[in-house]
């Protein structure tokens, strides 16, 4: 399954699937991608809009921030190098 994000004014249909790719999960493994450094940044440097971040899935399947961190704390996370 994979996961992106969408910031404020983004649209499914137009976003850089490699650029909002928060990551991919693989049986107990959440690999994550360049997406997933945005959100750690936003949440630094402006958590205050966390509220105004989507995820969906693959599937088209829509998340809160707080559903998605949900999901992680399940998984091993990697960084893909």
């Amino acid at each position: 399954m994979e996961y992106f994000i969408l910031l404020p004014g983004d649209k499914i249909e137009n976003i850089d699937f490699n650029a909002h790719l928060l990551g991919e999960q693989s049986f107990n493994v959440f690999w994550a991608g360049d997406g997933l450094r945005a959100l750690m940044n936003l949440s630094k440097k402006a958590p205050e809009k966390l509220d105004e971040v989507r995820i969906i899935d693959n599937k088209k399947n829509e998340f809160t921030v707080e559903e998605f961190l949900k999901k992680l704390d399940r998984l091993e996370i990697r960084v893909q190098n």
